[in-house]
Parts: structure tokens; C-alpha cells; sequence
């Protein structure tokens, strides 16, 4: 270059030097985008590592998730089974209550004589003592309890 003789510096450059100058423009980009990614490389890394963190809480928390819906579900199970449970005995004692009785009542006729009447909706059959009481041992041996159509209110 003869910087002497030109007007301006654009003046003095020819075509042999526009690879050079096209050359360093490329390395000063390359710089540009080196420096940068050096400066992003650990921003970059540290939100990976964030991304990694998160990813694994995420995952506790849905594991976490997971067993609390399970026990959710088994409480749930087991309170089913008590309601149904609780129905089923609750059904069986109102039967059990609604079902005709027997009620048995003995009233002293006179002399050695008592009458065992029954006043309850349900017929009583197979009557037998369970205890042996000093009135019955006069009583002859197996002695059947007759029926009767008669019964008092």
C-alpha cells in the first residue's frame, strides 16, 4: 500500500487485499461468538443443572403423589367395607327385631295348678323347662305340654 500518494485510505486498497480483510472479519466473529459462549457455557451448564434438580423433585413429588393417593385409596377401600359391614349388621338386627316373638307367661290357676299361656305373634313350640323346679317334681315323667286354642289378652 502506498498510503502517501492516496485521498483516503479505501482508496489504496486493492482487490488483493479484500480476502484479507474478509479473513479478519471472520476471526473477529469467531472471537464475538467464542466469547459469548464462553460466558453462556456456564449459564448453560448451571441451568442444566437446575432442569436435572427439578426433574428430580418432580419425580419424588409424583412418587410422593403416588403413594398418598394409594393410601387415599385403601382408606377409602376399608371405610367401603365398614359401611357395608355396619349395613349388613344393621339390616340383620332390624330382621331380627321384626321377626315375631314368643312371650311366654304363667299365671297361678289355684291350688297346684298354673297355666302357661303364650302372648307374643309367634306360635311356641317344643317347650321344655330348663331348670327343675320344686313344683315339678311331682310332675310325671314325660309329660307333653298339650295345645289349646284358648289364650288370654
Amino acid at each position: 500500500m502506498n498510503w502517501g500518494y492516496a485521498g483516503s485510505w479505501t482508496a489504496s486498497l486493492g482487490w488483493g487485499d479484500w480476502p484479507a480483510w474478509l479473513a479478519c472479519l471472520a476471526a473477529v466473529v469467531a472471537l464475538v461468538i467464542s466469547i459469548r459462549a464462553q460466558r453462556d457455557g456456564p449459564r448453560s451448564a448451571n441451568a442444566a443443572e437446575k432442569s436435572v434438580a427439578a426433574a428430580e423433585a418432580s419425580v419424588e413429588e409424583a412418587r410422593l403423589s403416588r403413594l398418598a393417593s394409594e393410601r387415599s385409596a385403601t382408606a377409602a377401600e376399608e371405610t367401603l367395607a365398614d359401611q357395608r359391614r355396619e349395613a349388613a349388621e344393621r339390616r340383620a338386627a332390624e330382621e331380627k327385631a321384626s321377626r315375631p316373638r314368643v312371650d311366654l307367661r304363667i299365671e297361678y290357676s289355684g291350688g297346684g295348678m298354673f297355666l302357661l299361656f303364650n302372648q307374643g305373634a309367634a306360635r311356641a313350640e317344643n317347650i321344655r323347662a330348663v331348670g327343675e323346679y320344686p313344683a315339678m317334681r311331682s310332675w310325671p315323667a314325660g309329660l307333653n305340654w298339650a295345645r289349646t286354642s284358648r289364650t288370654r289378652s
